[in-house]
């Protein structure tokens, strides 16, 4: 992707709009100003402008609504919105800096192309057939796509983030829970039960194209364990990713809603993990695996 300035800047420019569209929405001048340095952040260090929305995403998971089939047109669109969805303002700002590549893990690219494509497909579906959820998780599912392929880039160039990312995971994720305890009103929604289903062929394809992939990655993060058991940070990411997919699939909607966010990224860091060490054990000859296993 790095080579070709032109797909580069076409995948940049709809992060892009979508991250100007908070100066002629009516959006607060606190919102404006995440939303414009983010972009410039992670413009200048995108390894900074991932950590500083990976705390952002966590610590808004307790309290994000889950949504249902009956949205209304404003709240499918307001996925492309800042505001609600952090993602653009980082992607558009990741993207439009070429940047060399390097050797290392990579995200399974038909799998994440198919999925892109689906995600898109259904969004179009879904303007022409007024099922708005399925626009919202079109939208989704393409940004956390996004996030995904970018945290396993940037795992590429900065090998620090495989101790960095699950620190700001785990403690935003902590303080996310105590906070949304201590309000008071509030409620953490991790334990609702919502009856309502994503309802609609495109709906559920959207869905369930976000659980194969998800399963993928979790499918190679078995193989890796299998060659360097001693792995702890990808058996910890594994595990968690296993519990996102897991309710993702109790209840699919949750795929299609802010709360997926965290899972994408979750799922770039296992990706980065399990990738780096399937290659670090292929290269080695048996006898020199194990020992760096032991080492490990």
């Amino acid at each position: 992707m790095w080579r070709s300035t032109a797909l580069r800047l076409t995948l940049a420019a709809p992060p892009l709009l979508a991250t100007m569209s908070v100066l002629v929405l009516p959006e607060s001048w606190l919102v404006r100003l995440f939303a414009i340095g983010l972009l410039g952040l992670s413009l200048l260090q995108p390894r900074t402008g991932l950590l500083l929305l990976t705390v952002v995403v966590f610590l808004g998971y307790f309290r994000q609504p889950i949504p249902h089939d009956s949205i209304r047109p404003h709240e499918a669109w307001a996925a492309f919105n800042p505001a609600f969805n952090p993602v653009w303002p980082f992607l558009a700002g990741w993207l439009l800096v070429a940047r060399s590549d390097r050797r290392g893990p990579r995200v399974p690219g038909l799998a994440a192309w198919s999925v892109a494509a689906i995600a898109c497909a259904s969004a179009i579906v879904g303007i022409w057939n007024d099922e708005w959820m399925t626009v919202r998780g079109g939208a989704i599912v393409v940004s956390g796509l996004g996030l995904m392929a970018a945290t396993v880039t940037l795992f590429r160039w900065h090998p620090r983030m495989a101790r960095d990312l699950p620190l700001a995971m785990v403690s935003s994720a902590l303080a996310g829970a105590a906070i949304a305890r201590g309000l008071p009103g509030v409620h953490i929604n991790v334990a609702r039960t919502w009856t309502e289903r994503c309802a609609g062929g495109a709906t559920e394809l959207l869905a369930l194209s976000s659980l194969a992939m998800a399963g993928l990655v979790l499918l190679r993060c078995g193989s890796a364990l299998t060659r360097s058991r001693r792995d702890f940070r990808l058996l910890a990411c594994g595990l968690g990713l296993a519990v996102m997919t897991a309710t993702w699939l109790v209840e699919p909607c949750r795929a299609l809603s802010e709360q997926a966010l965290p899972g994408w990224i979750l799922a770039g860091l296992a990706a980065g993990l399990s990738g780096s060490a399937l290659i670090e054990t292929t290269a080695l000859p048996p006898a020199a695996a194990g020992t760096a296993e032991i080492r490990a």
